[in-house]
């Protein structure tokens, strides 16, 4: 198991966590997840995707000991709208660039750039997909290169600037605790947000 699932209830609002060792999408599945009477906020991790996505027809590559994470948020009150997305997706991108600086040397510079990427030193190292499948229903999904090498990537992304953690420190994190700090860090945000989006259920 990659992760520490009753770790990561205990230690984060989430109510429902599930993992996948292979999974199309986090989000698409977040989508379906919705119909079904499981606890809200919940959370979906997994160790590949096949079918990652990015905004528009990008794709996103999940190597193995990446960061595949799907949040789903049901908010009590009709009130998501586009205009909230273009606020909440750089705030994302801010909270994941934060966590990215805390772990690696100062010296290397963390960005995030618009609309939902995260840089190190001008190199790819995480993106956002966020998502409304109803105006009530919220899917952050977040894909951040962790444990995985960029050595191993598919032929077609080897002449793209993108790069892990790993590749920066030489060493594997914990990804429970990745985990963690990540929902910490964007509760919080929300939590912020609250009086604008209402309460989640």
């Amino acid at each position: 198991m990659f992760f520490d699932l009753t770790k990561i209830k205990e230690s984060t609002p989430i109510r429902h966590v599930e993992f996948h060792s292979v999974i199309d999408s986090t989000n698409n599945w977040a989508k379906e997840l919705f119909a079904q009477s499981v606890g809200r906020p919940f959370l979906i991790l997994a160790a590949e995707q096949t079918a990652g996505r990015g905004r528009g027809a990008k794709t996103w590559w999940t190597g193995r000991g990446s960061l595949a994470a799907s949040v789903g948020l049901e908010f009590s009150k009709m009130v998501l709208k586009r205009t909230d997305f273009a606020n909440l997706s750089p705030r994302v991108g801010r909270i994941v660039a934060e966590l990215v600086a805390s772990r690696i040397p100062d010296e290397c510079r963390t960005e995030a750039r618009l609309p939902n990427d995260v840089y190190v030193d001008g190199k790819k190292i995480a993106g956002i997909l966020i998502e409304s499948p109803t105006p009530q229903r919220l899917i952050i999904g977040i894909g951040l290169n962790v444990n995985n090498r960029f050595a191993d990537a598919p032929p077609e992304y080897r002449n793209l600037p993108i790069t892990t953690l790993y590749d920066i420190l030489g060493e594997e994190l914990d990804l429970t605790d990745i985990v963690v700090e990540l929902l910490q860090r964007l509760f919080r945000e929300i939590r912020n947000s609250r009086r604008k989006l209402g309460n989640w259920s």
